[in-house]
Order: structure tokens, then sequence, then C-alpha cells
């Protein structure tokens, strides 16, 4: 569990319309952490640099030769979206997400017309780890599949 200073930032939903509201927090000063977000407004933590699983994905993506042509950037944004797939949902079921909108509450659509942070007062908040206890049960062999249909997914369009 770490203590971190949330702000909230409100969003209006490219598909619907609906306006609604997230937390965030500046982790500029914390190289390798993330803030993780799921539609329904829970935050864990990703330390980037303390967690193995992480290592790992990164290595498995760069072994797939599919990612070869792949730019650094392209890479790691495909790393980050893996994340949502393999690290342990909130309570409610929603994955987490570190880079773009976890969607909207409403629809489910990913795609913001708009948003900003408010001027709400933050909030000092403690915000535990994420996990990844699915991925930990896992056999090579189911891991090897979860990766292989991610990038199929991602890659190929399968």
């Amino acid at each position: 569990m770490v203590g971190l200073r949330l702000t909230e930032w409100d969003y209006v939903c490219g598909s619907c319309g609906s306006t609604y509201a997230l937390p965030g927090a500046d982790l500029s000063f914390a190289y390798g952490k993330a803030l993780g977000l799921s539609r329904n407004g829970a935050v864990a933590l990703l330390d980037a640099f303390a967690d193995e699983v992480f290592a790992d994905l990164n290595q498995r993506l760069a072994a797939d030769g599919r990612v070869s042509g792949l730019t650094e950037r392209q890479r790691l944004d495909l790393l980050q979206d893996l994340v949502e797939v393999v690290y342990d949902p909130d309570g409610a079921g929603s994955g987490y997400v570190i880079s773009g909108s976890p969607g909207c509450p409403r629809c489910g659509s990913r795609n913001v017309d708009w948003f900003e942070e408010t001027e709400r007062p933050a909030l000092e908040v403690t915000v535990a780890t994420m996990t990844h206890d699915g991925w930990d049960a896992f056999d090579e062999a189911e891991r090897c599949a979860v990766i292989s249909s991610f990038l199929d997914h991602r890659l190929d369009g399968a």
C-alpha cells in the first residue's frame, strides 16, 4: 500500500456523451511507477522496476518476432496494454489500464471527446499495488497462450 495524492479529472465520452470523473495522480517524480485506473474508478499502483512480472512481460513481447518491426514507443504501448490482460482486475471485475482511458462507466467506450483536471480538492489516499495472482497461477503453456492471443488480436486483427 502506498499513499498518493489523487486529483480528479472530468471526461466526456466520445461515444455516448456521458460526463464522468476519474482519479489521477502526478507520478512524474516516481520513474517506473504508473497509476492503474479501472472503469469503476478503482486505483492501483504498478511499480515496473519492482514487479518481476512486468519485466517478464517485456521480455516475452520482445521475444515474439511480430514485434521486431515496431518502434520502441509501439512496443511500450503494447506492454502497457498487456497490463489490463495479465494483472488482476478491480473488485468489480474491471481491468486496470495504465495508459489512456479505462472507458466510460456508462457505455464502456474508450473514445474520449474531452478531459481536464478539475479544481476539486485532491485526496490523500492509500493505494494498493497491482497484483497478478491469476497470471501467477498459470503454467508456462497458459502464459504463452495469453501473450499469443493478445498479440494475435492487437497485431494481426484476429
